[in-house]
């Protein structure tokens, strides 16, 4: 997002940026914008990762996103610069990499150690991962990983699980969890993904990266004890 909104300060694109969280980004959130601007002929507009409820009604409104059923889309960076007809630069190709395939999708583009390094850290810079919560990523990976076959379960106490996948990639089977959310990296995906059809259809479960990207469930949308539920049901099946 953050890259985004450089790309369109640079082109002196016109955007309003609530700095929303993945938890609250709802479309509603812009209405004012909307009741302004919607429905008008000349005037088109892109609603980024944001969550309706239902499709808009707003007849000149574009979603540009690239998790759950639109994870067959290139990421929202790269979607954004198709629309201004603008090429991506080198560190945008990595950030759009990084956004939709994470280090495997950097990987494919030739990155460096040293390049792959520099968006990680920026990507947890921009979730306000903090000095605290790099510790708890230490701290959860000496004390609180355990394996089951190749699957490595990791109990977290800082809601910020992005220095944990970071500090043990290359993994091929990796859960995350607190008692208020979880999320599966690697293989198996799917697998993991079919267990939680009513989750999936509520759209509580999201998801992105194809077969071997990333699934979890929005934080506090289940109780602690459905959470441990889940994680009993994932662990079992992907370890049998």
């Amino acid at each position: 997002m953050i890259t985004i909104r450089e790309m369109l300060e640079r082109e002196g694109i016109s955007f309003a940026d609530r700095e929303l969280r993945w938890d609250n980004a709802e479309l509603n959130a812009y209405q004012e914008e909307l009741d302004q601007y919607g429905n008008q002929p000349d005037i088109r507009i892109y609603g980024i990762e944001l969550h309706s409820g239902e499709e808009s009604s707003y007849t000149n409104y574009t979603l540009i996103d690239h998790h759950n059923e639109y994870a067959y889309r290139p990421a929202a960076l790269a979607q954004v610069a198709e629309i201004l007809n603008i090429p991506l630069s080198r560190y945008e190709e990595l950030v759009a990499a990084n956004d939709s395939h994470y280090i495997p999708g950097m990987q494919a583009l030739g990155a460096t150690l040293e390049e792959i390094w520099e968006i990680r850290l920026r990507d947890r810079a921009a979730q306000c991962v903090t000095a605290r919560d790099e510790e708890l990523a230490e701290k959860a990976i000496a004390g609180q990983r355990c394996l089951a076959g190749d699957l490595q379960v990791v109990y977290s106490e800082t809601p910020c699980f992005s220095p944990i996948c970071d500090r043990l990639y290359p993994y091929k089977k990796l859960l995350v969890y607190t008692n208020t959310e979880w999320m599966y990296y690697g293989e198996a995906i799917c697998q993991v993904i079919a267990l939680f059809p009513g989750e999936k259809a509520s759209g509580i479960l999201y998801h992105e990266g194809g077969a071997n990207g990333f699934t979890g469930i929005a934080s506090g949308s289940r109780t602690k004890e459905q959470i441990r539920q889940m994680i009993e049901q994932i662990i079992h099946t992907i370890t049998h």
